[in-house]
């Protein structure tokens, strides 16, 4: 765990920034530090060196043995899968041969990255073909775990911009694996991604450092009661009136994409809901028509009941994650596939109802 050094005056002011409040003292920083996750306090050292990528290196010299564990069992689940991802051809790297790349395949990742080094470009595209399973486990891990408007495939480009960084960086004579040291640079790729592109209306970092909190715990207490929720929120150091905001915000942080809800289910050239705000081509003021978008889909939510609510959000992803089966969610209820079709359906048609009278 790296010590943030609150002697630094420079390291002082930025988390003044990260936690949006200019005139807390060292002393309430290091009581709010002292209550963070070690999964937090990375977050927050990531946020204090994400300009400065001399320093972020030396952080990731420090804290390698650390991750070597990790990467390791990353890497043994990759052997075990015989699918290679498909590369995107996207990524601005030189075509390899099979012919050039049949000679690299033997070759360790260390020994690929000193070609690159040396000048090599086949061995950048080797090195890309050799570690698309990391970059994409690592990719995947924050789509689902971090509510944002980016696609899968943009946070996997991300990561491989970074693990491009740490090839460009890596430091042979060091001893240690290229992999446990390109993890944390494709990590920080794709944070740096998420924080300044994957929200249409960004969150203050540490609002965004709480939300994190309480997606995780919502997550790993499912049955849990609202009460039960501000008590663990309050171990935490959240309290009420912060939770509430963070649940307000919670609920709305809404991916655009999932306002592609047909409302006729069964019928595919049905209403949308996009559609119940209208249609605005022009690119000004997409922001406020995207926030206004999100709100009516909330509105128009509230037409349901709790349990209709629910469904809706499993079935098409509208809480940041991967859109559920009627077989996943009847699991959920305990009802069967073609009882939770129907409770959709019914759903469904009170929101094309509301949609009709709103318009």
């Amino acid at each position: 765990m790296d010590k943030i050094n609150l002697k630094d005056e420079r390291v002082v002011d930025r988390l003044r920034s990260y936690f949006n409040s200019s005139d807390m003292s060292e002393e309430e920083i290091a009581i709010v530090i002292e209550e963070l996750s070690d999964e937090e306090r990375d977050e927050l050292v990531e946020f204090i060196d994400e300009e400065d990528d001399e320093n972020y290196e030396e952080e990731i010299k420090d804290d390698v043995d650390d991750d070597i564990d990790e990467i390791e069992d990353i890497e043994e689940d990759e052997e075990e899968e015989d699918d290679t991802p498909k590369r995107s051809e996207s990524t601005a790297i030189s075509p390899i041969t099979r012919k050039d790349m049949m000679k690299m395949s033997d070759l360790t990742n260390e020994e690929i990255v000193e070609k690159f080094q040396e000048g090599n470009q086949n061995a950048l595209a080797a090195l890309v073909e050799k570690n698309q399973g990391l970059v994409r486990s690592r990719a995947s891990y924050f789509y689902r775990s971090h509510g944002n408007d980016l696609d899968l495939e943009d946070l996997v480009q991300s990561g491989m911009l970074g693990m491009i960084r740490a090839a460009e960086k890596f430091d042979l004579s060091l001893g240690y694996k290229f992999t446990t040291y390109a993890y944390k640079w494709i990590d920080k790729a794709i944070r740096k991604a998420i924080n300044k592109e994957g929200h249409t209306i960004r969150i203050p970092a540490g609002k965004y450092l709480k939300l994190n909190k309480l997606k995780q715990i919502l997550k790993a207490n499912p049955e849990a009661s609202d009460e039960e929720i501000y008590k663990i929120l309050e171990k935490e150091g959240i309290d009420k009136k912060q939770a509430d905001d963070l649940f307000l915000i919670n609920r709305n942080q809404v991916n655009s994409t999932s306002l592609n809800i047909n409302l006729d289910s069964e019928d595919s050239t049905g209403d949308e809901l996009m559609d119940m705000v209208g249609d605005e081509s022009t690119p000004v003021d997409m922001l406020i028509l995207e926030r206004d978008m999100e709100n009516f889909l909330m509105k128009a939510l509230d037409q349901l009941t709790e349990r209709e609510r629910q469904i809706i959000i499993y079935r098409y992803g509208l809480d940041n994650e991967k859109p559920k089966t009627l077989e996943e969610i009847g699991s959920i209820y305990d009802l069967s596939r073609e009882r939770i079709r129907q409770i959709e359906n019914q759903a469904l048609g009170k929101l094309k109802e509301y949609s009709d009278a709103e318009n």
